[in-house]
Order: C-alpha cells, then structure tokens, then sequence
C-alpha cells in the first residue's frame, strides 16, 4: 500500500493547483547508468592526432572517414530511467566516473589507459589485413576473425572500440546500436529511441531473478528519496455565506472549511446527520475563535449555495482552460513527479507511490462514521517524518521557515514517509514504494506463495476443524466454526472496534443480529447447528464468537501453517478455483483471441467472484420476496376493511423473540405502509441493479488482490492469448515478476 488516503475534490484557488517546483532530480549512482560518448568525426588527419589512446590508433586502422553528418546531442543514456537527459547536472563528470566503475562491462565505452599496450600491439599486427572495402556499417565481423588468429579476449575488446567510429560515418544515426550487457562479445542489438528510457530500466532490472540468500527482514541497503509534496496553501475567494438571508464575510480559517463542506451538497453525505452534525460543530468552533461577534449559530438557517456556484464556476472555468494553460500544467506535473515520484533504492530507481501528504478536507469514512464530516487539519513538515538510510542527503523542506519532524535510518520497512491520522491520531499514515517496486513485488509473492503453501495443508486443516465443531468445549467448537467461516465464505478475522470505528465486522466480532437464514449460500449442517447453539440467551447486540478474538484465531493458524491468516484462505480458494476451471475448459486451436477471452472472462466471472456475488443478490431477491409477500398480506387486509369485515389477527413474534405489530384498522393507515412497501421494493430493486453493475469491479479486485496472477499468464501463453488482453499496463506493471514464468507452470 502505498498510503491510502481520502482525498476530498481538489481546492480552486487563483493559482495553478499545481505548486510549481524546481528542476531537481536525485542523484544518479555510478552503477545505475553508463553513458558512451561518441567521437565526433575527425576532422583533421589521423596523422595529426596523438596515437596515445587505443580510440586513436583504431581510428588509423579504420577506412578513409566520409565527413558525418552534424548531431546536436552526441550522448546516449544506457541503464537510466530518467526521462529527460538533462535531470543530471553533472554529465561531463559523471563520464569519466562511470567508466571506471564500469570498466570491465562489455557496454563500456572509454576504458583507462593502464591496460592498453599488449591489446594495441596484438591489433597493429593485424592492420595489414584490414582494407576499406565496405562504406555500410556492419553488426557481424564474422570473416575478420577466420582471417585473423585473435584471441576471443581481443576480439571482445576491438568491437566495441570500433562501434562508436562507424556509427559516426553513419548517415542515419537513428539505427545506432550499442551492445548487450551480457557479456558476450560480438553480440549487438539495435537501441529502440521510442522506447523511454524510464521503461528500459524497469525491463532490465528484474529483481525477482537475484539470488534471495539475503535476510527477509531487510528491505533496502540504501534509500534516498526527495521527501514529500504539500498541497499549495489555502487562498481565500471571499465569497460569503448566506446566514438568516444575510451575507456573512467568514474568516479565512471558517471561509476554508465552508468551502470544504460546499463540495458535498449534493451528494449522499448530506442525508447523514452525523456528517452535517460533526461539520457544524467544528464550523462554529473556529468562527468563535476567530471572530467572537458573529451570530451563527444553527445549521439551518446557513446557506452555502453562492459558494458552492463559485466551485462550479471554478469548474467549468478548469475545463475550458486553453491548449497552452494545459501543456504548462502538464509539464508542471511532469516536473513534480520528476523530483517526487522516484526513490534511488540499493542503487535502483523505483517508482514512489503517492508522493502528496494527505491534503485537508472534511473526513468521510466509510457507512455511518461516528467522525464523518469532522475536518482534517493540514499537515506541515514537522508532521512527518522521513526514512533514509545513512548518509543520504536530507532533502530539503519544501515550506520555508519549517523542518521535518524526524528522520529515521530504519531498513526494516519499506515506508518513505509516515505522519499520524489528523481524526484518529493511534492511526498511522505511510508514503510507500510503488507497486511495481521491489519490495511491494517482494510482498506480493510472499503472500501468494504462502497461498499456494496452503495447498499441501488445507486437507488436514479441513478435517482438523471439521472434527473439532462436534467438540464439548465451547471454545473450541467455536474456533472450529469460525475456520469454517473464514474459509468458505472469505470473512477476514476480523479486528476489535471502539466506538468512533465504522461499523463494519470481521469473523470474530460477528454479532447474533447479523446471523440471518436466507437459504442462499450452502451450510454445512453442523456449522448451522453450531450457530444456532452460539444464539442462544443472548441479546441482538451480544457477540455471537464471545470466547474468541482476532489475536488468538491468528495464533492458532500460525500454528497450523507458518504464515497462514484468515487472508490467505481467501487468496487460496480464489485461486485454485480459478486454475481448476480454466483447466476444464474446453479449448480448440481453431478458436479466435476473442473467443478464449470469453472462455477467460468466464471462469474468471463465475467461479472465482460469484459465490459472494451470487449470495449478495440472492439475499437481496429474498427481501424483495418478503417485502412482495407483506404488500399482498396488507392488499388483503385492506379490502376486507373497506368492506367492513376487520379479520383477527393472532399474536405473532419475530425471530429474536419480540411480539409483531398487528395490521392497522384504518384504511388510510393501511395504503400508507402499502406505499412505504413500494418505495422498499423500489430501493432494492435499485440496489440489486448496482450490485450487477459492481461486479465487473469485483473481478477486477479480485485479479488484484486474491488471484495468483502466474495462473492468467500461464494459461495464457498455452493458448496463445496476448498478456495484454488479460492484464492491462498499470497490471503489468505491477506484476513483472508473474510475466515470466511458463506456459506449464501450476499453482
């Protein structure tokens, strides 16, 4: 995770939402880019040179030079993830350096001198033999090594010294080429120039192929970054809140976070009285402190509709921008993300995941937040602290007359960045590597091998607890109940809430209200039993696991399984489902991309997503069944009323004991719960429709997070299907390391 915050519409000011930045890039490490730099062409005879240098004296073997065509750049970047050839400042020096560092790489251009004399003498030997016959440049010298006895030692130090003085006779420089960094002499391949330069280093730096002899704790031996990006500061617009239908010029501290809460007039949090609650509060609270004469004091009588105009005009004023205001913006982009976005690890250039610290705005969690609509404070350097490794330059603080709040030199997480939650201050935030980095993808095959582990261990764990739901401890047919849970229905563990928490359970804080019997997913009977048992004598509220908690759940599947969580069942399930049914499906080699995508999408739709889908909108068509059932009952009663014949109703009670209400007698009583009925039936019809549209988003989490992406590639090399059909670029990406592997691996 790269950090995962909320981050509310993006504040219109005057300027440019954009802060601009300084050119300023990390500096490069000799190991992580070579540059070779060629020789413009003589221009004087080789007679007049100094026969010194081993480049001079090939150049005396060469055939007579045609004058080059004139290059405004004569330096190319190898190794470099850069964009821009000019993030580096030092270019000249770095040119000498990086060929001792390099000296003994088969893609060096410029070695030192101290080892020139036996090669040169071996190479004036063989001059005789040489004759200008071809003017084309050529990547193979087969014939010069049958009509020469060289050693292959030689051969592999003459080709890449003659390369750069072909490619200046070149008349089109664009079909240079540079040699292979394997080592191997002789073997050239072409340099794309489409292809960026920031892409050519991801693709060569595969990480997941180096020996992992290394500790698994250590994440990084080196770390440097340029810190953090803040959001620009607040400028006031000095539009006016209506109060009473009168203007009211609010302080720049309340103006602000009026216009934070302008942003959601017309969304669903406005129908949630929390949120407007929580937001008023703290509305008056700085106008007292700000301004101790003002007379706002209810909610109702505030008016935030010309301020809300004012974002919209903002808006629309955003998309109309010109050609030129958009180019200068995207370059602004382009230059934060260039001093931002990249982090030199052990040497390696990596993505950052998101660079901006979390901006202000009013907080909206998730359901009914007991904090909703509560401001988030803006974050100032001394909130965060950096992580570096030792003897990295401190970056700068971006907002003068600030400082960090802390430096640590810790290369046991893979954090850039972290500052405490402005609501909840127990919470912590984090800037992370990018998900294509070494340590995500690290921790991305950790957790889906763990999965595939589970693979040698889920029957015993099966029978293990299948066995243990019979047992006469309660605690213990409870944990035994509970694996079954997490395992079949894909529950996590579940955390321990207080009460500023969402609402939202886990397995093991499971309360007896949520335990409904809709007869839409597959219960084994003795888990049925189980829970009917954990039911009883206890209030709606009361937990139904009251003997278990999340830590000591953990602690028995650790022991079952080195690393297994509630997670990684979920992990497993997904995938060996989905494995087991492309397996079954009946491919042909007549069959078109399109076709087998379908075969794809399908297995992948069906089986791997839909048994939580399928139970979501059966349990929704249930409702909508009862409600159907209660409208026809209350139709009934109705038109026995009206005829004057009121039927006795019997005293019923509901599911947790408490007596049902009866129908009412008056018929105007009874057509309004009619109504209400339609407006139920209406909502979760609705409902249902949006729970269909979401499940195309479902399999896309589910590829993210639960599926060994290895599966979709190797099913995808034996049936000739394009990786990029399956996954699209930001996957890719993300996954280098599944991209590998063969068309006959199995999970």
């Amino acid at each position: 995770m790269e950090s995962t915050v909320e981050t509310p519409m993006p504040m219109e000011t005057d300027k440019a939402s954009v802060p601009v930045v300084k050119e300023e890039t990390i500096a490069q490490p000799d190991s992580a880019a070579v540059e070779i730099k060629e020789e413009p062409s003589a221009a004087k005879p080789a007679a007049e040179e100094k026969p010194t240098t081993k480049r001079k004296r090939q150049e005396d073997k060469s055939p007579a030079k045609k004058p080059a065509p004139k290059k405004t750049n004569n330096k190319r970047r190898i190794g470099s993830s850069s964009s821009d050839s000019s993030s580096s400042s030092s270019s000249d020096s770095s040119d000498s350096s990086s060929s001792d560092s390099s000296s003994s790489s088969s893609s060096d251009s410029s070695d030192s001198d101290s080892d020139d004399d036996k090669p040169i003498a071996k190479r004036k030997k063989a001059e005789p033999k040489k004759t200008p016959t071809k003017k084309t440049p050529t990547k193979k010298t087969p014939a010069k090594k049958k009509s020469e006895p060289t050693p292959k030692k030689e051969a592999a130090k003459k080709t890449p010294k003659k390369e750069p003085v072909k490619a200046a006779k070149e008349s089109t420089p664009k079909k240079r080429s540079v040699k292979k960094e394997d080592g191997e002499a002789g073997t050239e391949t072409p340099v794309k120039k489409k292809r960026g330069k920031q892409e050519e280093e991801e693709e060569q730096y595969k990480w997941w192929l180096e020996s992992d002899k290394e500790d698994d704790s250590v994440k990084w031996t080196s770390l440097e970054h340029n810190g953090v990006l803040f959001p620009p500061a607040y400028e006031p617009h000095g539009v006016q809140l209506i109060y009473d239908g009168k203007p009211v010029k609010l302080p720049a501290e309340a103006e602000e976070m009026a216009t934070y809460f302008s942003q959601y007039l017309e969304t669903d949090h406005m129908k949630k009285p929390q949120f407007k609650k929580n937001f008023f509060k703290a509305f008056k609270d700085i106008l007292s402190e700000k301004d101790k004469n003002n007379k706002i004091s209810k909610f109702d009588l505030c008016d935030f509709s010309l301020i809300q105009k004012h974002l919209k005009d903002k808006k629309e004023e955003r998309k109309n921008r010109t050609k030129e205001e958009k180019d200068k913006e995207k370059l602004e982009k382009e230059m934060i993300t260039k001093k931002y976005g990249w982090a030199i690890v052990d040497g390696h250039k990596q993505k950052v995941g998101n660079y901006l610290v979390e901006p202000p705005g009013l907080f909206l969690g998730r359901g009914d937040h007991p904090k909703a609509g509560i401001p988030k404070r803006r974050l100032m350097p001394e909130d965060v602290t950096l992580n570096l490794s030792e003897g990295a330059k401190v970056p700068e603080c971006p907002i003068a007359g600030h400082e960090w709040g802390g430096i640590v030199h810790n290369n046991n997480v893979g954090w850039l960045a972290t500052w405490k939650d402005s609501i909840k201050p127990e919470a912590i935030k984090y800037v992370w590597l990018g998900a294509n980095s070494r340590v995500k993808g690290k921790s991305d095959i950790k957790k889906f091998s763990t999965a595939q582990n589970l693979k040698k261990h889920i029957k015993e764990i099966r029978e293990t607890y299948t066995k243990e739901m019979k047992d006469e401890d309660d605690k213990i047919k409870q944990r035994a109940t509970a694996l079954w849970i997490i395992d079949h229905l894909a529950l996590r563990a579940g955390n321990e809430k207080d009460d500023e928490s969402a609402d939202t359970v886990g397995c093991c804080s499971l309360r007896v209200e949520h335990i409904k019997y809709y007869n839409v997913v597959k219960v084994d009977k003795q888990v049925f039993k189980n829970l009917k048992h954990f039911q009883k004598g206890k209030e709606p509220s009361d937990e139904l696991f009251d003997q278990l908690s999340t830590n000591y759940v953990n602690a028995h599947l650790k022991g079952m399984m080195e690393g297994l969580t509630a997670k990684v069942f979920r992990t497993y399930n997904a995938s060996i489902t989905l494995e087991k049914e492309l397996a079954n499906m009946k491919m042909t080699d007549d069959m078109s991309v399109e076709e087998k995508m379908i075969m794809y999408n399908r297995a992948n739709r069906e089986k791997s997503v839909a048994k939580g889908h399928d139970a979501q909108m059966g349990k929704l068509d249930t409702v909508i069944k009862e409600l159907e059932e209660q409208k026809k009952k209350l139709q009934a009663h109705l038109k026995a009323v009206k005829k004057g014949k009121i039927p006795e109703q019997p005293d019923e009670e509901t599911e947790d004991g408490k007596k049902k209400k009866k129908m009412p007698d008056d018929p105007a009583k009874i057509e309004k719960q009619i109504s209400l009925i339609d407006e139920r039936i209406a909502k979760t019809e609705h409902k249902k429709t949006e729970k269909d549209d979401l499940k195309t988003v479902s399999l896309t989490t589910s590829k993210i997070n639960y599926i060994d992406p290895r599966i979709s590639v190797a099913w995808a090399k034996a049936n000739d299907v394009p990786i990029d059909r399956i996954f699209n670029k930001t996957l890719r990406a993300k996954f280098p390391w599944a991209m590998d592997v063969d068309a006959d691996w199995r999970f």
